[in-house]
């Protein structure tokens, strides 16, 4: 038996999900806040991480559809 398409959509919902969730574990912010300071600061970008640490999480949790 393969994989239908309601199946997948059903698939990716449930992951999409379990993903969204782990934006919000401690960890993962750190991760993600200290790559878009590394980053500023190697671009010599002067901007707030924390303003785009929220910009990001959003455009993701879009992405994902949460």
């Amino acid at each position: 038996m393969e994989l239908g398409g309601k199946q997948s959509v059903e698939l990716c919902d449930i992951i999409g999900k379990m993903l969204a969730l782990e934006l919000n574990t401690q960890e993962i912010r750190i991760k993600v806040r200290r790559l878009v300071t590394d980053y500023l600061n190697k671009h010599d970008i002067a901007d707030d991480p924390e303003r785009l640490l929220k910009k990001i999480e959003w455009s993701v949790r879009v992405k994902l559809g949460y």
